[in-house]
């Protein structure tokens, strides 16, 4: 520990370029469905690619805290515009890519299109229309993460984007429920440490259920510990730091650990869910010390502007790679699934490049304007209205 705790930079650039390696192993994960090559899709790294989105979790939790801890700290916090702002920087893209499902669905129905993988007109063509425009409206609301929907349906990663959605509405209950809660930083940081786990052994001993694997089926009780865990890290890092030299092999150690917990979990089904919680608390301080790194200006090919580039667009990534893979592997090269594992490397590999390109359009043509628009839209409605003027 530094005799001096340094404070976070105003922009963490690490995390942001850790984000798109985040991504990219969610679309690994995905994509290996599109080919057949056994041992790219029986590779534990591949095979344990979900676990991307839990990182993705931990992150929220501690970023948001670093933006907004000084505001709730200083009775300062506008909820309105906390909310404005979060949902400025999902819903554009939700609701874009939502939208291109529904048409590619309602296509590939009316014209009987056949897909092997994931069916964009199965929901028209299975459901009932009852079901049908609840689930749309599930999605519409972004509630389809809350036990609302019978199914993943239309555009399948959306779903974290509705987990999301639910810890930012429940913010400030979680800042309330740390200040609270007895104890110090690295007691509080215990505490979430322990609900984590305690949630990821409930879930498979009382509900016979991975927490690390819930998405549709009440995926908001996998957001809430790693959200919280994402928390308390970064409280506990305001008052702490691991210095230099202890930042670095902190890192280097969570990276392993989160490895570790991977080829752990890989060995048999039964050491799945200790695997993926191992794995979960390697990332989760992967965070922490990428965090703390930045602040001790080591690894600083982490704030390349390229490399943060790619990470400001890692949530169009996540969002659109579905649709460009079942463009590409279902409606462009039907039939085509390489079952040699470095052709299907490959093709995945240039499929995310297309999807990087793509992304970097739709984040400069649908994020930025729509989230300027949400939140411009949302300030508009929160502004008190000009006194009418009387007549004398």
């Amino acid at each position: 520990m530094d005799g001096k705790t340094l404070e976070y930079p105003a922009q963490i650039n690490a995390l942001t370029s850790i984000r798109y390696l985040a991504a990219a192993w969610v679309v690994l994960f995905h994509l290996k469905e599109f080919t057949h090559a056994i041992p790219l899709r029986e590779a534990p790294i591949v095979l344990f690619g979900y676990l991307g989105v839990d990182f993705f979790f931990v992150l929220s939790g501690f970023v948001l805290t670093h933006v907004y801890k000084s505001q709730v700290d200083q009775a300062r916090f506008d909820y309105w515009s906390f909310i404005a702002k979060r949902l400025g920087r999902i819903y554009p893209m939700h609701l874009f890519t939502l939208a291109l499902f529904l048409v590619l669905g309602v296509i590939s129905a009316l014209a009987g299109l056949e897909y092997e993988i994931w069916n964009p007109g199965y929901p028209f063509e299975h459901l009932e229309r009852g079901v049908l425009i609840r689930a749309l409206m599930a999605h519409v609301t972004l509630i389809h993460a809350w036990g609302a929907t019978p199914g993943l349906l239309f555009n399948l990663p959306s779903w974290s984007i509705s987990a999301e959605w639910f810890a930012y509405l429940m913010f400030p209950v979680f800042m309330l429920l740390f200040r609270i809660a007895r104890g110090s930083a690295g007691v509080k940081l215990a505490l979430a440490i322990a609900l984590f786990l305690g949630m990821a052994t409930a879930t498979a001993g009382l509900m016979d259920l991975q927490l690390t694997k819930m998405s549709w089926n009440i995926g908001i009780l996998r957001i809430v510990p790693e959200f919280m865990l994402g928390v308390a890290l970064y409280q506990f890092g305001v008052g702490w730091s691991a210095g230099r030299r202890g930042a670095r092999t902190g890192l280097i150690a969570s990276v392993l650990v989160a490895v570790a917990g991977v080829y752990l979990g890989a060995l048999s089904p039964g050491l799945e869910v200790p695997g993926a919680t191992l794995a979960v608390m390697g990332m989760a301080f992967v965070v922490f010390f990428a965090a703390d790194c930045e602040r001790h200006g080591i690894f600083p090919v982490l704030s390349n502007p390229f490399l943060v580039l790619l990470g400001e667009i890692s949530y169009s990534v996540y969002m659109i790679h579905l649709l460009v893979a079942i463009c590409v592997f279902e409606l462009l090269l039907p039939g085509f699934r390489p079952d040699n594992t470095g052709v299907a490397l490959g093709a995945i590999a240039l499929v995310l490049a297309a999807t990087t390109v793509l992304s970097w359009i739709t984040y400069r043509l649908v994020e930025i304007p729509g989230r300027r628009l949400i939140v411009s839209v949302a300030m508009s409605l929160n502004r008190p209205s000009a006194p009418r003027a009387t007549q004398p």
